[in-house]
Parts: C-alpha cells; structure tokens; sequence
C-alpha cells in the first residue's frame, strides 16, 4: 500500500498532466478575418480563418484559408489577431496577408481546393 502523500501527488500529478493537455482546446478563440468579395457564382467563398490556442507557457497562432476553418491551407505564426491584416486583390484573386515586418502573398492556385 502506498503512503498517502505519495498517492496524493501521483494524483495532482495526473491532474495537472490532463489539465495542460486540454487547455488548448477549451480556452481556444477562431474567428473569421476575412472573405473572398467576388467568389465564383454558387460557390462557397474563400475566407482566413483565425485560431488562437492558449497554452501554459505559449500560445499558437493560426491562420487558415479554405471554405472551412478546420480545412485548407494553414500558416502557423508568432503573431495575435490585432497584429494581421487580410487584403484581397479582385483582379487576381491574390490574398495578402501583412504581419509586423513581414507580407505574405498566396496565389488562388496555392489556396483552391481540387478535391
């Protein structure tokens, strides 16, 4: 038989264990940054999806482009929801995303869905 100290700590342990693991999926933010202005006629648009996963010491910051915020296209970044910037050029249907010291551009042809 265990001395109870040790079962008590083996317990808070565990605990603990299994509280880190699931913040992420209860304290996580998505919102919707941006949709496409001009989707193709009876198509669902393209949109940037924003998710924000707290953990105990970090947090991890996604962007996702597709028709869906759990598909498409993911870009992990340093950087919170107030510091990104969705632009989307009607023309070439380019999406540009500008962050602290840095732009990214993606062409249709990296964020299409084929399938």
């Amino acid at each position: 038989m265990m001395p109870r100290s040790i079962l008590t700590g083996l317990l808070l342990g565990l605990a603990i264990a299994a509280l880190a693991s699931w913040t992420p999926y209860l304290l996580r933010t998505t919102a919707t940054l941006s949709c496409q202005d001009a989707p193709i006629a009876g198509e669902t648009p393209y949109c940037v999806y924003y998710d924000e996963r707290p953990a105990l010491f970090s947090a991890t910051y996604r962007l996702t482009i597709g028709r869906e915020a759990d598909r498409g296209v993911v870009y992990t970044m340093p950087f919170s929801q107030a510091h990104i910037q969705i632009n989307w050029s009607a023309e070439t249907g380019d999406l540009t995303i500008a962050l602290p010291g840095s732009t990214i551009t993606v062409s249709p042809s990296q964020y299409i869905d084929h399938r």
